[in-house]
């Protein structure tokens, strides 16, 4: 969890919290007040979600709206085949290079939305690194899988 200096600091850099405040000292001093509390207001609004009471005004809430927990989302049966892949090789059975190819495809893509979410990849933000995530996952896919040998039509 960040602390409220982060917090505050990431409401700057996201152009909710001004740099300074109005008596020209720092606005991310660590205290969660009446500055602090507007910003993180208008970001909400910002969102298309309700504002928070005073009550409710807590560095647990600030922290999940400004670094929500991914959602990860992959195909059940991209889960299935990893879970049935697994199994296998814990009975001793062997795995062809393609079931080992989709198995890390499956892997890597989930931890890379994991590590987009938590925002531990600095300056990029969780739908971009999903969307290339993705484009990465179906190309790599697709070449692992495609025919061999082109034969053309008619011969």
């Amino acid at each position: 969890m960040k602390n409220v200096t982060e917090c505050q600091q990431e409401l700057i850099r996201l152009g909710f919290l001004s740099p300074t405040q109005p008596d020209g000292s720092p606005s991310d001093d660590g205290r969660a007040g009446q500055l602090t509390f507007a910003a993180f207001n208008r970001f909400l609004a910002n969102r298309g979600k309700p504002p928070v009471d005073p009550g409710d005004f807590t560095l647990a809430a600030i922290n999940a709206a400004l670094w929500p927990e991914p959602v990860v989302k992959t195909s059940i049966f991209n889960q299935i085949g990893a879970v049935v892949s697994i199994i296998n090789l814990l009975k001793g059975k062997t795995m062809t290079n393609d079931q080992i190819a989709g198995l890390v495809r499956t892997i890597l893509a989930s931890l890379l939305a994991y590590v987009a979410g938590k925002g531990w990849i600095p300056n990029a933000s969780p739908e971009l690194i999903a969307s290339l995530t993705t484009v990465v996952v179906a190309v790599w896919s697709w070449v692992s899988n495609r025919p061999k040998t082109i034969t053309k039509i008619g011969q």
